[in-house]
This record gives structure tokens, C-alpha cells and sequence, in this order.
């Protein structure tokens, strides 16, 4: 299967929030219409993935922005991938891990390595610096390898790892790598359930952010 086809498939997983959750508008279908849709656009059969795929009206949403004003991202993001591509899934098989967690990093960055938020996230992976020290990365006044992308994503690979492990669960390790593992924790237990989408409905237990990071 071609990288192209596998990226197109495993889109329904991510969203990119960093282009902005806002401008993306809640679906409101039924069973009924999902189903529709997924037949229509032959999401019935995608690529098979590491970590299941779930298609409902905020991942539906999502599809329509990227096919749709996301375009200009998806194509942009794409085009840069190639250059880590053979580097990041030969790390994440050394540390046992999903190929498809290869998508944060475009989640996160765009594959970007010089990329920083407002909350000072830093390189491909987006690591805040108390998070890139405790996964073994040097922050100093000399050097920062969280913009080393090889350094960086086996960091990731472990923090993502080590997400799932708690939670048991591909998405809440998601969510966890998004909003920090102490608000995930408190979700959970405010929410009674270990479920990502039945978490995601309570808008006062996710940011807006973490509630479209997954879908």
C-alpha cells in the first residue's frame, strides 16, 4: 500500500488542532447518515491501521475540513513528512510502538522541527521542556534537543508509551500527550469512564483543544 493511500486512511484518526479547532463545525447525523457517509466515501474499507479507527459526526467533521479549507495543511504537511518518514517508523519499531503514532508529530508540528507554541512546546514533537528532560532530552542555555528530530521522536515514542500503559487505551494516551497526563487522570475519574468519546462530551472535563485532537 502506497504512503499516500495509508496517510488518506489514517486521517479519521488525527486532527490537526494547531490549525484551529474553531473554524471546524460539529456534524449532526444520525446512525442512519454516518452510515451513509462512510459508504459514500468508501470509508468502509480504509487501510488498516494500527490503532482502530473510529468514524462518528466530530471525525466526520474533521474529513469534510480536510478535504475541504484543510486541504492547503494536509498537502503542505504531507509534502514535508518524506524526510522523516523512514527515520521515525524505524524508532518506533525499536520501542514497540504503533507506526501511526508517526502522525502526532504532523499533529503537533506539521513536521516542523524549529515550530513552537504559545505554551513554549518545542520542535517536531511538541515537548514542553520539563516533559523533554524527563524523557532524557538536554533543554539548556546551550542546546535543545527537542528540535532533534531523531532524539525527539524515540522521546515521544516513550512518553507515548508510557501514556498507554496508564490508561490502557490509543486515545487517552492521545489526549494525555496533548493536555498532560494529571488532566486525563481527573477526566477519567470525574467521568466515571475510561472511554475517550464519553469523556469528550463533558466540555468540562477536555479543552476544546483535546477534545479534537483524537478525532
Amino acid at each position: 500500500m502506497s504512503f499516500f493511500k495509508r496517510w488518506i486512511g489514517l486521517i479519521a484518526i488525527f486532527g490537526l488542532c494547531f490549525t484551529g479547532c474553531s473554524h471546524v463545525r460539529q456534524m449532526r447525523m444520525s446512525k442512519a447518515e454516518q452510515n451513509n457517509y462512510m459508504r459514500e466515501h468508501k470509508l468502509t474499507r480504509l487501510p488498516r491501521a494500527d490503532v482502530p479507527i473510529v468514524i462518528n459526526n466530530r471525525v466526520i467533521a474533521w474529513l469534510e475540513y480536510f478535504q475541504g479549507s484543510g486541504r492547503k495543511h494536509y498537502k503542505r504537511y504531507l509534502a514535508r513528512s518524506g524526510k522523516y518518514h523512514d527515520m521515525m517508523m524505524k524508532i518506533l519499531d525499536e520501542e514497540e510502538v504503533p507506526r501511526d503514532l508517526f502522525y502526532i508529530a504532523m499533529i503537533e508540528s506539521g513536521f516542523n522541527t524549529t515550530a513552537r507554541s504559545h505554551a513554549n512546546a518545542v520542535g517536531t514533537w511538541q515537548f514542553i521542556r520539563a516533559t523533554g528532560r524527563r524523557y532524557g532530552l538536554r533543554v539548556d542555555g546551550w542546546v535543545d534537543e527537542r528540535r532533534d528530530a531523531k532524539k525527539a521522536t524515540r522521546a515521544a515514542a516513550r512518553f507515548l508509551k508510557d501514556l498507554h500503559d496508564e490508561f490502557g487505551d490509543w486515545y487517552l494516551a492521545f489526549a494525555g500527550y496533548n493536555a498532560g497526563e494529571g488532566r486525563v487522570r481527573r477526566a477519567i475519574k470525574r467521568s466515571g469512564s475510561k472511554d475517550f468519546w464519553t469523556i469528550a462530551k463533558n466540555r468540562r472535563l477536555l479543552r476544546a483543544e483535546t477534545r479534537d485532537y483524537v478525532p
